[in-house]
């Protein structure tokens, strides 16, 4: 096996700085003291400000970027088989290792990152990128999975992927790029001083998912022809062409695979275009686009994680890879609070159970996030002004 070289891990380092979290943590610090001391140099915010490129006024104009956590599905149990200590070296890259329980959760991208870059380094494994996606499947795409697997050809099913990649992170970009021998499936990582260089492992990851993802629709008609990587190779070539099983470009100008025009144009036996509709209705509905306002991004992810321990203030805005006190902020600007969003969202939810399944009341009540059925029913009269029962005995009616 090859070894990633110090030189690389001290610019990953000094490139993200404390990409681990705690440059976010202290994103609301504000006068010119230290915001932490590593050996002997002494970093301000203006310091973390100019390195990573930015001007404090321009930070609210970055792409909120979170990503699922089922992307990194069974990286815990990867880890340990390595030799790791999956808790310390999740801790150095400023996660708790328990994120790897959630079914449905969210982490922010850049810790994604560094644990990965982090996790290569010192457990001497450069092809970790590739070796993680052998753990994954559909699932990691979550609902987007439903309205691909339900697509007509495998073409279409690339188009979701391109137009809906947001909802596994928002700094995730699929473009489709024909040509005369064949088509190149390219992704990108859109991320404040993000590139090839110094996300090798993720941009690995995510090019070996989009391998395995045709491979799992296509099955036995899967017709890869060659694999760009914009980086040098970190072990032997043969350890790359071993995975994808075809010739491998490195130093490339892009991150791409290659596949045949036949496949793309693949049609699938499991192909329904009105379970496909109901799926696309449901992403419109309950994954706003990134440029979509700051309320709906946070909706969202309070959607995402309602009834479950991460859906509270200080994991929500870690999930947006902000300072709780930055989301505050950028809500305040919109005339919202994180508590007004939770409850509407909440009543939304209870809507839905409430009228629209027979889901009992005290499961009614955690899954909103509530601990008793009593404060559910308080909320009820609140929001619908009539209790839970009453509201479930009304004639069946649109969520609101």
């Amino acid at each position: 096996m090859g070894t990633v070289d110090g030189a690389h891990s001290r610019a990953l380092r000094a490139g993200f700085l404390d990409i681990s979290g705690r440059f976010f943590d202290n994103l609301g610090h504000t006068d010119s003291r230290p915001l932490r001391q590593t050996g002997n140099d002494k970093l301000t915010l203006e310091d973390i400000l100019l390195t990573i490129g930015l001007h404090k006024a321009a930070y609210k104009k970055i792409m909120v970027a979170s990503v699922r956590v089922t992307t990194l599905r069974g990286f815990d149990k990867l880890i340990e088989s390595l030799g790791g200590d999956a808790a310390k070296l999740c801790s150095e890259s400023g996660l708790d290792v328990s994120i790897f329980k959630s079914a449905d959760g969210l982490m922010a991208y850049e810790k994604q990152l560094f644990l990965l870059e982090h996790c290569a380094t010192e457990l001497n494994t450069p092809d970790l990128g590739l070796r993680v996606s052998k753990a994954q499947d559909m699932e990691v795409l979550g609902p987007l999975a439903v309205a691909m697997q339900n697509s007509t050809s495998i073409s279409d099913a690339m188009n979701c992927a391109a137009a809906y990649m947001y909802v596994v992170s928002p700094a995730l970009k699929l473009d489709i790029e024909d040509a005369d021998d064949g088509t190149e499936l390219r992704v990108a990582i859109h991320l404040p001083r993000v590139t090839p260089s110094n996300a090798i492992q993720a941009y690995d990851k995510t090019i070996a998912m989009v391998y395995r993802v045709l491979s799992l629709l296509a099955k036995e008609q899967f017709e890869p022809l060659a694999v760009f990587l914009p980086h040098r190779a970190l072990c032997s070539p043969e350890t790359y062409e071993q995975h994808f099983k075809i010739p491998v470009h490195f130093d490339a100008d892009r991150c791409a695979l290659k596949v045949s025009k036949a496949c793309m144009a693949i049609n699938l036996e499991s192909g329904n275009e009105h379970i496909k509709q109901i799926a696309l209705d449901y992403l419109r509905q309950e994954y706003p686009a990134p440029e979509a306002p700051f309320t709906e991004q946070v909706e969202m992810v309070i959607l995402r994680t309602l009834g479950t321990d991460s859906c509270n203030r200080e994991n929500v805005s870690s999930a947006l890879a902000l300072h709780p006190k930055t989301m505050q902020r950028q809500l305040q600007a919109e005339g919202a609070s994180f508590n007004h969003i939770l409850d509407k969202v909440r009543q939304k939810r209870a809507d839905y159970y409430l009228r629209r399944t027979k889901v009992p009341l005290v499961q009614v009540a955690a899954l909103i996030g509530y601990s008793d059925q009593t404060t559910l029913s308080r909320s009820c009269m609140r929001w619908f002004g009539v209790p839970p029962r009453k509201l479930r005995s009304e004639p069946r009616q649109s969520a609101a």
